[in-house]
């Protein structure tokens, strides 16, 4: 399963006063930000919703060293930075995100789509699962 690294967006944001603020995450979306001065800048978003499975022969090696454009080559080694730094969070949101998306009701199949993002997550950001993160009752789901 992969999830969608998004550019920011003005829904990214909310007015406070006359202050434009970053959202705070959800379930739903992962907020990548660095902080410049004492103040947060938005890089990016990881969307939970829209995350998709993708076959292993469907991929495409990016080699962000090899990338020419300098920009584009510093905000993604800081999305990486960001989201390795906050790997454990961002595995709490995606279990949260399954849980309430494929509870019973929904998909008898939300085991499986739970365990896949989580391994995904993991495995990109070279963590391991934390120990206690899958309940034995999501597992016998997806089986």
């Amino acid at each position: 399963m992969f999830s969608l690294l998004s550019s920011p967006k003005d829904k990214d944001y909310e007015i406070i006063g006359e202050e434009k603020r970053i959202r705070k995450d959800t379930y739903l979306i992962f907020r990548i930000k660095s902080v410049s001065k004492g103040k947060a800048e938005l890089k990016g978003t990881i969307q939970f919703s829209k995350m998709i499975p993708v076959p292993n022969r469907e991929l495409i090696e990016y080699d962000v060293c090899a990338e020419t454009d300098i920009n584009y080559k510093n905000l993604v080694l800081e999305e990486i930075q960001y989201i390795r730094k906050n790997s454990e969070k961002i595995v709490k949101y995606v279990q949260t995100f399954y849980a309430v998306r494929f509870t019973e009701k929904h998909s008898e199949s939300g085991g499986v789509f739970l365990l896949a993002g989580i391994a995904c997550v993991c495995y990109h950001t070279h963590i391991r699962i934390p120990t206690g993160i899958l309940t034995s009752n999501m597992i016998s789901k997806s089986a």
